[in-house]
């Protein structure tokens, strides 16, 4: 079990490793002038901050503007990375956004789509991981395997 457990945390490195890479080269690129971010890159950035915001316990702060519109560009987002689990939960929560009459009512049920970003059984940070590593040439997508 011990194993098991040093295994996954060092795969969960790996995909961190990556993504940040990605998003270093990527921003660096931008910094330098050579062109706009991409569609997908802008993707790779929205994805990010949705899971961070998620696992950082921030959504309500996150998306406290335009939550609905923000959200079903997470659902783009995440479908486009294969994350279809993820994009549905997005674009639901998307629709209840849109439904919501109050902001205290928003902002409750961005604190549940937090909760179950969090327990989700997706491997989200692999595919984050994955997709990054299309976008920057040289990155090694081939460690990055589901296990």
């Amino acid at each position: 079990m011990a194993t098991e457990w040093a295994r996954v945390a060092a795969l969960r490195r790996t995909h961190e490793r990556t993504t940040v890479a990605a998003l270093v080269a990527i921003l660096d690129r931008a910094a330098a002038g050579r062109r706009a971010l991409s569609s997908e890159e802008n993707m790779l950035f929205i994805a990010c901050q949705i899971w961070a915001g998620a696992s950082m316990h921030s959504l309500p702060t996150l998306l406290r503007y335009k939550p609905a519109e923000s959200l079903h560009t997470a659902s783009m987002a995440f479908a486009a990375m294969g994350a279809t689990q993820t994009a549905v939960t997005l674009q639901r929560a998307a629709d209840r956004a849109n439904a919501a009459s109050t902001s205290r009512q928003v902002r409750r049920f961005l604190r549940e789509l937090g909760q179950r970003l969090r327990s989700s059984a997706e491997p989200v940070d692999l595919l984050i991981a994955r997709f990054a590593s299309t976008l920057v040439p040289g990155l090694a997508a081939g460690e990055l395997a589901l296990h």
